[in-house]
């Protein structure tokens, strides 16, 4: 056995830790997401922004690192993509929605005052 496929295991278990870490890093933005959640329906805006804030660089640069770790190659098993589009889905559709929907009818209440009001 030479020098260099001794050192093999441990090189590719390595390989699947980096992986398995930015898949980690990835899916952390699901938690992102349910901190900004939660900020969102309990009236806490800035630990809301703040999350969404954080997810958002997180979504930017673990495209990045799965590219890098050459996540596709070393763990095939997983589909890194699928998870991004969950995580991109929590984060970016069904966080905005409560505080969407809270804003309308903020708005829906001052509008009905104001017509209520200039029907006097």
């Amino acid at each position: 056995m030479d020098h260099m496929s001794a050192k093999q295991p441990g090189r590719i278990r390595a390989e699947r830790r980096a992986a398995w870490l930015v898949h980690a890093y990835t899916g952390s933005g699901a938690v992102l997401a349910f901190i900004a959640g939660w900020g969102v329906v309990h009236g806490y805006d800035r630990a809301a922004l703040g999350a969404m804030f954080i997810a958002t660089l997180v979504d930017a640069t673990d495209g990045m690192l799965a590219r890098r770790a050459r996540v596709r190659e070393v763990l095939p098993e997983i589909d890194g993509a699928r998870i991004d589009d969950i995580v991109d889905f929590m984060t970016f559709v069904l966080v905005p929605l409560p505080g969407l929907s809270m804003s309308l009818s903020s708005a829906l209440k001052v509008s009905s005052k104001l017509v209520s009001w200039s029907l006097l």
